[in-house]
């Protein structure tokens, strides 16, 4: 925060905390930061291993424990993360954190990569891990975050609470070529919108054009 109150213009994802911002004198202007590089992150052939995948920290903030303790009850869920001591008391299965091109095969050998944030209700804030997921090919079903539809359109699937992630993980587990059509389309999303290519161009353009002096 400190840093951020002396910056003459910072580009954030998190326009739910703008009047916090405003309070504090930041300079905030909404652009979306994520950009995934499509030479690491692809689509890998692979046999699928795994029925439900989760990756992330073990962290107790945002619901994400208590919702994949009530998922591993109902289905054979594989975390991968960081703090995977913390994870072995919860879930099953629980692995080391997978990056960069581990992520992308990993998400070759899962039918379904969950996606649960640390923070739920802050329009615009979310792991770059959706976008990772996409552009790697995958299937994902994402815990909605107000604005996720403005970036991620129907490239994912989305649940709202616990019982509706549990309806959809069984569904989609039975309908796989609506898996691969949303998938599909979720790497195609990322291929045209979220490379370092493409945020590129959009930051010249805004660089280029911002109204105000700063």
């Amino acid at each position: 925060l400190p840093v951020l109150k002396e910056v003459d213009l910072w580009l954030g994802e998190e326009l739910g905390l703008l009047p916090r911002w405003k309070e504090m004198g930041i300079k905030f202007h909404y652009f979306p930061n994520h950009a995934v590089p499509p030479q690491i992150f692809k689509k890998l052939p692979a046999e699928k291993e795994y029925d439900v995948v989760f990756t992330g920290t073990h962290f107790a903030t945002g619901g994400r424990v208590d919702l994949l303790k009530e998922v591993d009850k109902h289905f054979d869920l594989h975390v991968f993360g960081n703090g995977s001591e913390g994870w072995a008391t919860d879930v099953k299965h629980a692995h080391p954190a997978m990056f960069d091109d581990q992520l992308s095969a990993l998400v070759a050998k899962s039918k379904i990569m969950l996606g649960i944030n640390i923070e739920n209700n802050t329009w615009g804030y979310w792991s770059i891990r959706a976008a990772q997921v996409m552009m790697s090919g995958g299937f994902m079903l994402q815990k909605y975050v107000p604005g996720m539809e403005k970036e991620l359109k129907d490239g994912v699937a989305y649940f709202r609470d616990a019982n509706e992630c549990i309806e959809k993980i069984r569904y989609y587990l039975e309908h796989e070529d609506e898996r691969e059509l949303i998938a599909f389309r979720g790497q195609a999303i990322a291929l045209s919108e979220m490379t370092n290519q493409a945020r590129s161009r959009e930051l010249v353009t805004l660089l280029k054009n911002y109204p105000f002096k700063v």
